[in-house]
């Protein structure tokens, strides 16, 4: 029996930043040492350093659950720990929820 070796490919996190880029998907980055503050927008330019300039940011607040527009701003690489797509972030949240309320419903009929 020949033997097939599975090969990984491993994407770039330049290729990601990329892909944001390209599809104007809205993003969602968590910040470095501010766990209680997110920044939400699309992203229209970037460096070799993860600076980015985003369009259409907000400031979400998590602890306050507000939001605060700021419209085009450049965050620096130095303050990103996370990105994500928030489409796919709410869609987990959703998730997670429906599986919670699935579980509790179980729980009461028991």
């Amino acid at each position: 029996m020949a033997s097939t070796k599975v090969q990984r490919i491993m994407t770039q996190p330049i290729n990601l930043i990329f892909r944001f880029l390209q599809s104007k998907a809205r993003i969602q980055i968590w910040l470095f040492e501010q766990k209680d503050l997110r920044i939400e927008g699309r992203i229209i330019g970037f460096d070799e350093y993860m600076n980015l300039v985003l369009d259409e940011a907000e400031e979400v607040s998590i602890k306050k659950k507000t939001r605060k527009s700021l419209g085009r701003i450049l965050l620096k690489g130095d303050n990103i720990t996370l990105m994500m797509n928030t489409i796919l972030y709410t869609l987990c949240l959703h998730l997670i929820a429906l599986a919670l309320v699935r579980l509790s419903a179980q729980n009461l009929v028991c």
